[in-house]
């Protein structure tokens, strides 16, 4: 089910109120008039283009991501072998048996 704000269905209404009962048969029985109806609504283009805009920052953030990961591999390798140093110069002096 799809949410209309009741601002967005007037301005639809107010459009589909000047269309003649035959072109609404269409929009109604025609895939593509109902397709091509919808992109033409402002509210889609809106939506399609925030949605456009989304995947293009995510895939720049990912981009970037994967340009990092080699130094995260290096930092991961450093803190591996720095943590048995640590662990030992920061444990009290405990007497094994």
């Amino acid at each position: 089910m799809v949410n209309v704000l009741p601002g967005e269905a007037a301005g639809i209404i107010t459009f589909l109120k000047d269309k003649r009962v035959d072109e609404l048969r269409k929009l109604l029985s025609d895939k593509d008039a109902h397709q091509q109806f919808l992109l033409s609504l402002d509210q889609v283009k809106i939506q399609s283009n925030n949605k456009d805009e989304l995947r293009r920052e995510t895939l720049q953030l990912a981009r970037e991501n994967l340009e990092k990961e080699p130094q995260i591999t290096e930092l991961r390798n450093q803190a591996s072998y720095q943590q048995p140093k640590l662990f030992f110069a920061l444990k009290p002096n405990y007497v094994f048996l």
